[in-house]
């Protein structure tokens, strides 16, 4: 798709990056959720890079928070 004010080709599904669909991936194997932490540990990643990966992700609706575990929308 062509969009008007960046002048530049856009997919019209947005894509993701190597980290968040590796947060992704990992949250897709534990049912029960994963906090920040463990999931940072988990990902091998420092904490505040993935919360920032995880902040965005909840924005885009595809993971939500239940306390103070994550988990991917179905």
């Amino acid at each position: 798709m062509w969009h008007r004010d960046t002048r530049c080709w856009q997919s019209e599904t947005p894509t993701l990056s190597m980290g968040r669909q590796g947060l992704l991936n990992i949250l897709t194997e534990f049912d029960r959720g994963l906090s920040c932490t463990e999931l940072a540990e988990l990902a091998e990643r420092q904490k505040g890079p993935v919360y920032k990966d995880l902040q965005e992700l909840l924005t885009e609706g595809r993971v939500v928070k239940d306390g103070n575990v994550y988990l991917v929308r179905d």
